[in-house]
Protein backbone atom coordinates (compact mmCIF):
# COMPACT_ATOMS: atom_id res chain seq x y z
CA UNK A 1 0.00 0.00 0.00
CA UNK A 2 1.15 3.41 -1.20
CA UNK A 3 0.89 6.00 1.74
CA UNK A 4 0.63 9.66 0.70
CA UNK A 5 -0.79 12.40 2.34
CA UNK A 6 -4.43 12.08 1.48
CA UNK A 7 -4.33 8.57 2.72
CA UNK A 8 -2.49 9.81 5.83
CA UNK A 9 -5.06 12.33 6.62
CA UNK A 10 -7.96 9.90 6.06
CA UNK A 11 -6.26 7.17 8.59
CA UNK A 12 -5.97 10.46 11.27
CA UNK A 13 -9.63 10.86 10.60
CA UNK A 14 -10.30 7.39 11.08
CA UNK A 15 -8.21 7.00 14.53
CA UNK A 16 -10.23 10.36 15.79
CA UNK A 17 -13.12 9.28 15.04
CA UNK A 18 -12.46 5.74 16.42
CA UNK A 19 -10.98 7.48 19.82
CA UNK A 20 -14.29 9.71 19.84
CA UNK A 21 -16.19 6.59 19.70
CA UNK A 22 -14.24 5.02 22.13
CA UNK A 23 -14.94 8.07 24.52
CA UNK A 24 -18.85 7.77 23.93
CA UNK A 25 -19.16 3.77 24.33
CA UNK A 26 -17.21 4.39 27.36
CA UNK A 27 -19.31 7.28 28.76
CA UNK A 28 -22.17 4.61 28.18
CA UNK A 29 -21.21 2.09 29.83
CA UNK A 30 -19.10 3.58 32.67
CA UNK A 31 -19.41 6.67 35.43
CA UNK A 32 -17.96 9.53 34.78
CA UNK A 33 -15.34 9.24 37.88
CA UNK A 34 -14.10 6.11 35.24
CA UNK A 35 -14.20 7.73 32.15
CA UNK A 36 -11.77 10.57 33.89
CA UNK A 37 -9.71 8.00 35.53
CA UNK A 38 -9.31 6.15 32.58
CA UNK A 39 -8.46 9.69 30.53
CA UNK A 40 -5.66 10.52 33.01
CA UNK A 41 -4.61 7.09 33.03
CA UNK A 42 -4.37 7.85 28.59
CA UNK A 43 -3.07 11.08 29.18
CA UNK A 44 -0.31 9.96 31.77
CA UNK A 45 0.47 7.14 29.60
CA UNK A 46 1.17 9.49 26.48
CA UNK A 47 3.54 11.49 28.55
CA UNK A 48 5.29 8.69 29.08
CA UNK A 49 5.55 7.86 26.01
CA UNK A 50 6.47 11.41 24.38
CA UNK A 51 9.09 11.99 27.23
CA UNK A 52 10.86 8.26 25.90
CA UNK A 53 10.40 8.71 22.09
CA UNK A 54 8.11 6.07 21.93
CA UNK A 55 4.63 5.99 19.94
CA UNK A 56 2.25 6.22 22.12
CA UNK A 57 -0.10 5.54 19.14
CA UNK A 58 -0.41 2.94 18.00
CA UNK A 59 1.90 1.58 20.23
CA UNK A 60 3.46 -2.43 21.24
CA UNK A 61 3.06 -4.43 24.16
CA UNK A 62 6.70 -3.92 25.99
CA UNK A 63 5.78 -0.14 25.49
CA UNK A 64 3.01 -1.03 27.63
CA UNK A 65 4.93 -3.15 29.86
CA UNK A 66 7.69 -0.34 30.06
CA UNK A 67 4.98 1.75 31.19
CA UNK A 68 3.68 -0.19 33.95
CA UNK A 69 7.14 -1.09 35.07
CA UNK A 70 7.74 2.55 35.15
CA UNK A 71 4.52 3.25 37.25
CA UNK A 72 5.68 -0.01 39.64
CA UNK A 73 8.64 1.95 40.36
CA UNK A 74 6.68 5.52 41.79
CA UNK A 75 4.59 5.42 44.65
CA UNK A 76 1.56 4.15 42.89
CA UNK A 77 -1.18 2.11 44.60
CA UNK A 78 -1.16 -1.07 43.56
CA UNK A 79 -4.87 -0.74 42.42
CA UNK A 80 -4.08 1.13 40.28
CA UNK A 81 -1.57 -1.07 38.45
CA UNK A 82 -3.93 -4.06 38.60
CA UNK A 83 -6.75 -2.29 37.72
CA UNK A 84 -9.05 -2.32 34.66
CA UNK A 85 -8.14 1.07 33.05
CA UNK A 86 -6.31 -1.69 29.98
CA UNK A 87 -8.81 -4.32 29.48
Amino acid sequence: MVINSNNMNNIITDIKALQEETLLNLTKLKSNNTVRAYKSDFNDFGLFCAKNGFKSLPTEPKIVSLYLTHLSTKEVKMSTLKGDWYQ
